[in-house]
């Protein structure tokens, strides 16, 4: 075999659109959470150390694909929710 399998280099190149599309949707979804003063940080457990505000990973496992079940993404989401309504009413 001197080349590889065409079937291979086309899901690369479906699965490259589908990580382009997803990085495209990512940064919509950080500008619109951060324009309401929430830092994105605050949201995929990266806040400093220092930092008192709460902060939780939910961001993360769903940019990680780890919410693989409806109640999964939907605890996720409510997780965010509680940081983006404690910064909304801080």
């Amino acid at each position: 075999m001197n080349k590889m399998p065409c079937t291979i280099k086309n899901k690369i190149r479906q699965y490259n659109a589908v990580i382009i599309k997803s990085a495209k949707l990512y940064f919509e979804l950080e500008h619109m959470i951060e324009e309401y003063g929430v830092p994105i940080d605050n949201l995929i457990g990266m806040a400093d150390e220092y930092n008192d505000n709460p902060q939780t990973e939910a961001l993360a496992y769903i940019n990680n694909a780890e919410c693989t079940t409806e109640d999964a993404l939907e605890d996720a989401i409510r997780q965010i929710e509680d940081i983006f309504l404690w910064f909304q009413n801080k």
